[in-house]
């Protein structure tokens, strides 16, 4: 039976084929799914429309650092758009401070219910990934947010000190805002100790695997190949910084192609990590402006595993979903969804942060026995299995009563 409720999406972006607007893609269908009218509120949607399946599209005023101290303007557009889409619930998803916060004030003011789905930890975390060079980082949730301007978290120039103090000073007016709201939603226990240390009660903290498409995997047969992939970025908190190194304790029989978005970010790489000697010796092949659509799935699902070597408190990237729905073992730094799901060498291979001798091993150990990957790659398979599950994704928003 179709609800009268409406549901207003307010996501980081809706149209394309990035992990944000895919999960919000795939929100809208679930809500749908429920029976909700859908439409969604997007700064990349340039005029008020109709979309596809009847979803209502409404432009937002792209946000900026003063969007948050002057609201006038994000206020009118907001209201205008609640009377027109006639929404009772408000779901937001991915990042939480790039939207203006006046957008879940008014929503409880109006007695509207309100859902956050945060990817990130920005929420307290003035650098958004929760992490410094060592690994995971919560001094400012711990502590105080003086942690940020001490460790120069996001300070590279004067202008970053005013950067630095506006983003505290939205976090801190966030502290009083989002434990207001009904529900705050994110895939792992550990962001959900995060929630509870931000003042968020229990009993609003909800735990559901992040949204995926099955789509996005190509009808593509996995195979056991004899290279690992990895799909590298320039980011700390992504841990690619570690590749040369775990190359070092490695011998002859292993190759790894690393993937990156264009040739000027492999370029950098090469040169800011040493990895030119492992191309040379033939470990190391860095493939650019390769995208999933035109070789990257094909990549991966004919690898012998996937190297994931995150070093902030994942709450799941979609670099891990893909991995495991074409079945391949990930080799990862216990950290995040990884502590939490993955088991040494049963559904992949996990290693301290930094401990690039083990990840060596693991890599050399998988690429001598087929059986061991058979094995891990059977567990990888039902661990996918587990958290893409539509049935499942609907009894939990169910359950906080949608």
């Amino acid at each position: 039976m179709e609800k009268n409720n409406s549901i207003l999406l307010i996501p980081d972006m809706y149209f394309g084929n990035q992990s944000g607007a895919i999960v919000a893609q795939i929100a809208g269908k679930l809500f749908q799914d429920l029976g909700y009218n859908v439409s969604v509120f997007s700064s990349e949607i340039h005029t008020d429309a109709i979309g596809v399946d009847n979803v209502k599209l409404y432009h937002r005023k792209a946000f900026n650092g003063l969007s948050n101290w002057k609201e006038k303007e994000y206020i009118k557009e907001y209201e205008r758009v609640l009377e027109d889409s006639s929404a009772t619930i408000i779901f937001t998803v991915g990042s939480i401070t790039n939207k203006n916060l006046c957008y879940l004030e008014i929503a409880k003011k109006r007695g509207l219910k309100v859902i956050s789905k945060i990817f990130m930890q920005d929420f307290f975390c003035v650098k958004s990934y929760a992490n410094d060079i060592k690994g995971p980082c919560t001094k400012c949730l711990d502590y105080n947010y003086f942690q940020a301007f001490k460790n120069k978290c996001i300070i590279n120039n004067p202008i970053d000190y005013v950067k630095t103090a506006n983003g505290i000073m939205i976090r801190k007016k966030l502290s009083k805002i989002l434990p207001q709201i009904d529900f705050v939603i994110t895939s792992t226990d550990e962001q959900i100790g995060f929630y509870r240390k931000f003042g968020i009660s229990k009993e609003k903290c909800i735990k559901l695997p992040l949204f995926f498409d099955h789509n996005k995997l190509k009808e593509i047969e996995p195979k056991m190949g004899e290279y690992f992939v990895c799909i590298a970025q320039n980011r700390i908190e992504k841990g690619f910084q570690y590749l040369g190194n775990i190359l070092r304790f490695c011998n002859s029989t292993i190759k790894i192609i690393a993937a990156y978005n264009n040739k000027e970010q492999a370029n950098i790489a090469i040169e800011k990590y040493g990895f030119q000697e492992f191309i040379d010796n033939g470990m190391l092949e860095i493939m650019h402006d390769l995208q999933w659509d035109n070789g990257l799935a094909e990549l991966v699902a004919n690898s012998r595993g996937v190297i994931i070597p995150s070093i902030w408190p994942t709450t799941t990237e979609y670099g891990l979903l893909e991995a495991l729905g074409y079945r391949k073992p990930i080799f990862c730094f216990d950290v995040g969804i990884h502590h939490e799901l993955i088991e040494n060498g049963i559904n992949g291979f996990i290693s301290k942060i930094g401990d690039v001798e083990t990840i060596a091993k693991q890599l050399m150990l998988l690429k001598s026995d087929d059986t061991l990957y058979e094995r891990i790659s059977y567990s990888a398979g039902i661990l996918y299995k587990q958290m893409t599950h539509w049935d499942e994704w609907k009894k939990s928003l169910q359950n906080i009563g949608l």
